[in-house]
């Protein structure tokens, strides 16, 4: 497969009433769902945020309009007073879930959407 590069610009909107959702059920759904999809988006919150953050809407803008289309979220701490641990955690973690995504799946289009104060997520 021929790599490609897929750029999409979206405006997310935070929702205030999004449900917090613990790790162990984050990690619960994405081991449940390992079927591959034609896209698939990897959400890493901004500090703080719950999960999945501001980037929870990018899921149904992208994928609404695809057949085949999921995310998961990066796991990771996310807390500004453990930031310097919380990034380190975040980018292994980034590393290892798109890696085994990627192996899993080698046809996918893979999608890392971030929020981060200073644009951490995507400088992995």
């Amino acid at each position: 497969m021929r790599p490609s590069t897929l750029t999409l610009a979206l405006t997310a909107t935070h929702s205030s009433s999004a449900a917090t959702v613990s790790e162990t059920q984050l990690i619960a759904r994405q081991t449940a769902s390992s079927g591959c999809k034609d896209v698939h988006l990897f959400l890493a919150r901004g500090a703080g945020d719950p999960y999945p953050g501001t980037q929870g809407p990018l899921v149904p803008a992208v994928c609404d309009s695809l057949p085949s289309c999921d995310h998961e979220d990066i796991l990771y701490v996310g807390t500004f007073d453990r930031v310097c641990n919380s990034v380190q955690v975040g980018v292994v973690n980034a590393t290892n879930q798109i890696t085994a995504y990627a192996a899993r799946c080698p046809e996918s289009k893979l999608v890392l959407c971030g929020h981060s104060e200073r644009n951490r997520p995507n400088n992995l």
